[in-house]
């Protein structure tokens, strides 16, 4: 790595600073809090950009034809950064910023599951052996029946749809 990639890089070490960006046609720049500051008075060459990342891994990167690159991890001089090359005819921009830091995979939000009426469960008396009796079945759905006829039932003053739907014995 060129001791002037290492001094660019440190410039990302600076308050509020996200990005540093190399491109041919202009001055190199960092971004502090949302606004450019130039760090070169002339513009890059692209001669100049391929020596300033000579001998690293961004060299390897840089695309042969127009592309916007993905966002790559890279370590350089003890960094975790990401790197992006866009080129666009005889232009090429390299982008640099921290790379952020990995989050954890989101857990599953569980589903809610319907709350049920616990199960009764059978006991037995323990002085006579004997399981307590619970009322018959069918006194349950005779209940059951009973009801959903009352809710079946529209309010006075209204035509009886459910007149017209077969009904169970």
């Amino acid at each position: 790595m060129t001791a002037q990639l290492f001094h660019l890089l440190a410039q990302l070490d600076r308050p509020g600073a996200t990005e540093l960006v190399v491109a041919t046609g202009r001055q190199v720049a960092v971004r502090i809090n949302s606004a450019y500051q130039t760090l070169t008075a002339a513009p890059v060459t692209l001669p100049q950009l391929m020596h300033l990342i000579r001998d690293t891994q961004l060299t390897a990167n840089v695309p042969s034809k127009d592309k916007v690159g993905d966002p790559i991890p890279i370590d350089l001089d003890g960094r975790a950064l990401r790197a992006q090359f866009i080129r666009q005819g005889g232009d090429v921009m390299l982008r640099i910023e921290h790379r952020p830091a990995p989050q954890p995979p989101a857990r599953p939000t569980p589903v809610p599951t319907a709350s049920r009426a616990p199960t009764p469960t059978r006991t037995t008396d323990v002085a006579t052996g004997r399981t307590p009796t619970t009322p018959a079945h069918g006194a349950s759905i005779a209940a059951a029946r009973t009801q959903s006829t009352r809710m079946a039932t529209p309010p006075h003053g209204t035509a009886n749809v459910a007149s017209h739907t077969a009904r169970s014995p």
